[in-house]
């Protein structure tokens, strides 16, 4: 889960550090490192509720968060 907001970016999106689920303590699972994201928020022809993606696409620049949104949806 990306949980640790690091930086907001100028057209709305944010980076995020990422935590390893909670439960995977409990299995014994190897926990993951933390990894730096970026989150894209936004909602589908005005419905309330918010998707976030997480992407490890960090060049806002060139995956600006409208365009990654809108790919997302057509996936």
């Amino acid at each position: 889960m990306a949980r640790r907001v690091e930086d907001v970016l100028a057209h709305g999106s944010y980076l995020a550090r990422t935590q390893a689920d909670r439960h995977s303590k409990a299995t014994g699972a190897v926990k993951a490192p933390s990894a730096l994201v970026q989150v894209v928020e936004y909602r589908i022809d005005g419905q309330a509720e918010v998707i976030r993606l997480i992407t490890s696409l960090m060049d806002h620049e060139n995956y600006a968060a409208a365009e990654l949104a809108e790919l997302y949806a057509r996936r």
